[in-house]
């Protein structure tokens, strides 16, 4: 049973201009939590965006790759699998995460933007010990930006920020 609860939210820029589809099919080539969670199209008043709803258990504002997903199988078992070879009737109850190269996440996400800027970011509460806020902006030149913060009587790290500019924007410079 998860102790730490949160939620995860999807921010665009006001100049934002943006294939949601496109948008939608990499958000849920990643990982948020370790429940799967994936992202849906919502669309209010004729502005789309994506949400995923309701309270998550561990979530997280910076994509994750699934490595090893664990699937309890009634014929051979518990067994492990990678993200290609999971079904749709797959009962999953883990999986191991790395988090997403910044890179990565230039290419992938800013291919879906033609100007401004996107940001998936989460926050979560593990009662009595910690709280955290994280999040991803991915601009439409392919600029990252990533932060994360933690507070609490547990805390035994410090926050993060990192920035990743594609060489291609270091180059103009």
């Amino acid at each position: 049973m998860a102790d730490c609860f949160g939620t995860l939210v999807f921010t665009k820029s006001t100049d934002c201009v943006f294939d949601a589809d496109k948008l939608l099919t990499v958000a849920n080539s990643y990982e948020w939590d370790g429940e799967l969670t994936r992202w849906k199209l919502k669309n209010d008043d004729g502005d789309r965006y994506l949400s995923v709803g309701g309270d998550l258990n561990y979530p997280s504002g910076i994509p994750l790759v699934g490595k090893v997903y664990y699937v309890d199988c009634p014929v051979r078992g518990d067994i492990e699998l990678s993200r290609s070879e999971l079904k749709a009737e797959d009962s999953v109850y883990g999986v191991d995460t790395d988090e997403a190269p910044l890179e990565q996440l230039s290419k992938e996400v800013s291919s879906c933007l033609s100007q401004g800027w996107v940001e998936f970011s989460a926050v979560g509460n593990e009662a009595r010990r910690f709280i955290y806020f994280e999040s991803v902006r991915v601009y439409a030149d392919g600029k990252v930006v990533l932060c994360q913060r933690f507070g609490g009587p547990v805390v035994d790290r410090d926050g993060r920020d990192e920035v990743y500019v594609p060489t291609t924007l270091l180059n103009k410079e």
